[in-house]
């Protein structure tokens, strides 16, 4: 079994990107409020000018922090409001000021990820990616945007499901849906944080609704998405449920790729999720696509529990190249063992 593991990496290094087809670069975590200034749609910008006003409150004016120490900031005055007296800011100005980041987040990726015709924009390795995957491959992914959703939606027939290939039982699936057969256990795509297609269902706890236009207004739309928070919440049956099967996918992997994730320290679930779910000597390759070498280091750190003596460990500079790679010479015995069903 291949595992593919995606971080914002491979979406900023999608194939789109440096032609320059949308108005943005994709945003990650330290670039995010950056790139929100640079959006010109002129619907989007008395959006873009409250949350940096709200930036400036929180911090100081012309502060750019990252994402995550937006929203951690937002968790624990929230938290601490509980227990000391309240400032300026009341829960309830924190709670909108959070509402608009998700706002925000959708209309970053609808910006960078959408092309003038206003049609998704397409990436060729993520695509070539989904071609040489087989059903009973898994995929998890730390992104909240739909670029290997779109993908697999292309590409994956008989091979991807999304009534069931997102590890929860899923409705509104046609826009996502590939023409051809389907099949049972085909490509799983575990997103770990969630998606900005993931409406939440609350009569079911483990179920999703998918949303057609993942970048629209969020509104009063319940999303299954766990933000970039210190304190990330796992424990909810929608993301509980997913964090066992991608530590069942990586109990049982062959092949683990990692691409465009760079396992940031203030993540220690995830770094966890990866130490403590790989099994001992198992690894017939692990693949690293980043160019970072401090990143590239810190993957063979986290994964030294499956590697053994005839491990192959390859190293990319970018997603493109690990995806030429892999589409022209293939991996060793990528597919040899049996396929789980988890």
């Amino acid at each position: 079994m291949i595992v593919v593991i995606l971080g914002a990496g491979a979406t900023k290094g999608a194939s789109f990107v440096k032609k320059g087809l949308a108005q943005i670069v994709p945003p990650i975590d330290d670039s995010f409020f950056s790139e929100l200034q640079r959006i010109r749609t002129p619907l989007l910008q008395p959006l873009i000018s409250q949350v940096l006003e709200d930036i400036a409150n929180l911090f100081t004016p012309g502060a750019c922090p990252s994402l995550e120490r937006v929203f951690t900031t937002l968790e624990h005055a929230l938290r601490i409001f509980d227990v000391t007296t309240k400032g300026d800011l009341s829960d309830r100005d924190l709670r909108k000021i959070r509402l608009r980041l998700f706002e925000a987040i959708a209309a970053a990726f609808g910006a960078s990820l959408v092309g003038a015709d206003g049609k998704r924009l397409e990436c060729t390795y993520h695509s070539d990616l989904v071609k040489v995957l087989q059903p009973g491959d898994r995929i998890l992914s730390f992104n909240y945007d739909c670029v290997i959703d779109d993908a697999l939606a292309k590409h994956g027939s008989g091979k991807w499901d999304p009534r069931r290939g997102y590890g929860l039982a899923a409705s509104n699936a046609m826009p996502w849906t590939p023409r051809g057969r389907s099949v049972d256990d085909g490509i799983r795509l575990y997103k770990l944080h969630g998606s900005l297609h993931f409406r939440l269902r609350n009569s079911l706890r483990d179920s999703i609704a998918l949303r057609s236009n993942p970048y629209a207004s969020v509104g009063k739309v319940k999303l299954a998405m766990i933000p970039p928070e210190w304190n990330k919440d796992i424990d909810q049956a929608t993301f509980s449920r997913l964090w066992k099967k991608a530590s069942g996918a990586l109990r049982r992997a062959q092949t683990i790729v990692v691409a465009g994730y760079s396992f940031p320290k203030t993540d220690l679930l995830a770094e966890t999720l990866f130490r403590v779910s790989v099994s001992p000597g198992q690894l017939t390759s692990l693949i690293i696509a980043n160019p970072d070498s401090d990143s590239q280091n810190r993957a063979r750190s986290i994964f030294a529990r499956g590697l053994n003596a005839r491990t192959r460990v390859l190293e990319f500079v970018t997603f493109a190249d690990f995806v030429h790679y892999y589409r022209e010479a293939g991996l060793p015995g990528e597919h040899d063992a049996a396929n789980g069903s988890g």
